[in-house]
């Protein structure tokens, strides 16, 4: 969707959701969101993650920085079902991931009313029977005053 974009996170069905807030990305998400927010209509997606004030505390797991050679991602797609307790794994604390990315589908019958916190909109028409794909940001641990960053270019499964 867009060029040089490093905030872009592809599923393992092929999907790709663009994470960007500026640039070329902003304008088609703030296109495809007044294509599908009319004024009159009941909203069906949240636009305030692209300001600097975000209002909805469900719509920031964008703002995890990309992972460099320098900073290395310490976030992870999820693939399986994570154990919540690390003392029943024996795991030290500190090594369990900060956060980690999984896809979940929506089912078609999610309430129209709360949509308008969901921070996506689709480049091509949804299928109104199919599922509406977003990919959570799961706090794997207290996070405490660290950085977080991840990999956008990892499959999310």
């Amino acid at each position: 969707m867009s060029l040089r974009n490093s905030y872009i996170l592809r599923c393992y069905d092929g999907v790709f959701l663009d994470g960007k807030s500026i640039g070329l990305s902003r304008h088609i998400y703030n296109s495809l969101y007044l294509r599908d927010n009319y004024p009159g209509t009941i909203e069906t997606s949240d636009r305030s993650w692209m300001s600097a004030q975000s209002k909805n505390p469900l719509a920031v797991g964008q703002i995890v920085n990309n992972g460099t050679k320098d900073f290395p991602a310490n976030g992870m797609p999820l693939s399986h079902p994570f154990a919540a307790s690390s003392s029943s794994l024996n795991l030290n604390p500190q090594s369990i991931p900060p956060v980690g990315y999984q896809e979940l589908d929506l089912s078609p019958t999610f309430p129209l009313g709360l949509q308008r916190f969901l921070p996506n909109v689709y480049n091509t028409d949804r299928d109104a029977d199919g599922p509406i794909r977003v990919v959570v940001l799961v706090a794997m641990r207290e996070v405490r005053d660290e950085e977080l960053f991840s990999t956008y270019f990892e499959i999310v499964e």
